[in-house]
C-alpha cells in the first residue's frame, strides 16, 4: 500500500499474494475516507481478465447497507458487530462490486468480510483523564465507534459509562430536561458524525460552559 495507512499495511502484509498483487491489479480511481459517508472506495482493473471492479471498506453498517442482500445478512452481521464491540474491538466492513465500468451509484455490492480491529487507548490516557477529573473538568467521550466500544473504552479509562448514541438528537428529552442539559448530564456519545460534534459543543456552550475539544481527526478542529 502506498498510503501507509495502518489498517491497509496490516492487511497487505498478511495477504499471501502480496508480492504479485499489484502486478495483477491496476488502481484506476481512489475515493479517500469521508467521515460523512464512513467509507473508502477503490476502482480497480484485473490485469488478467480486463474486468473492472470496485472494493469498499468502512463502517460495518455502511458496507452492510450497500449489499444487495442486506436484509438477509443484517441479523448475522449486527450480532457479530455487537460481539466484537462488547470485547472492545471495532469492526471494519469490506465489500466488492463486479458491476463493471458503471457509475458508482449503479454498482451492486456484496459484503464479503468483517474484520475486528483493536485500537486501545494510549498508555497515558487513563492517568490524563484522572488528573482532569481531579481538577474539576467534566470529561466526555465523543466517538464515531459503536456504543458498546465506547462503554468498554470508558471502563478501561476509569470513566463513567453513561453513553448515548446520536439517536437522542431526534428524540424529545425526558420531562423536565432540555437537550443541552441532557448532553451535559451524559458521559459520552457514540456513533457520531462530524455535525454532531458541533451540536454537542454548541449545546454545552449554551449552558455557559467553557468547552475544549481534542482529537486526531480533521473534523475535531
Amino acid at each position: 500500500t502506498e498510503n501507509n495507512e495502518a489498517i491497509d499495511v496490516v492487511c497487505h502484509n498478511t495477504y499471501p499474494g502480496k508480492d504479485t498483487m499489484w502486478q495483477e491489479y491496476t488502481l484506476l480511481h481512489y475515493t479517500p475516507f469521508d467521515p460523512t459517508t464512513k467509507r473508502t472506495i477503490a476502482k480497480l482493473k484485473d490485469n488478467r481478465t480486463g474486468e473492472i471492479l470496485r472494493a469498499v471498506k468502512g463502517a460495518p453498517q455502511v458496507v452492510l447497507d450497500m449489499d444487495v442482500n442486506a436484509d438477509t445478512l443484517r441479523v448475522e452481521v449486527e450480532d457479530r458487530i455487537n460481539e466484537f464491540a462488547s470485547r472492545g474491538y471495532r469492526g471494519l466492513g469490506v465489500g466488492i462490486s463486479r458491476s463493471g465500468d458503471v457509475p458508482v451509484e449503479e454498482c451492486e455490492w456484496q459484503m464479503i468480510g468483517l474484520l475486528p480491529l483493536f485500537d486501545p487507548p494510549r498508555h497515558d490516557t487513563a492517568d490524563t483523564v484522572k488528573k482532569a477529573i481531579a481538577l474539576g473538568i467534566a470529561v466526555k467521550m465523543v466517538t464515531g465507534d459503536q456504543k458498546a466500544i465506547a462503554v468498554e473504552t470508558c471502563r478501561q479509562l476509569g470513566m463513567p459509562t453513561n453513553i448515548l448514541d446520536t439517536s437522542f438528537f431526534n428524540t424529545a428529552p425526558p420531562p423536565g430536561l432540555n437537550l443541552a442539559q441532557m448532553i451535559y448530564d451524559t458521559d459520552g456519545f457514540a456513533q457520531v458524525f462530524p455535525e454532531h460534534k458541533f451540536e454537542i459543543v454548541k449545546h454545552l456552550q449554551s449552558l455557559d460552559k467553557v468547552v475544549g475539544m481534542t482529537g486526531d481527526g480533521v473534523n475535531d478542529a
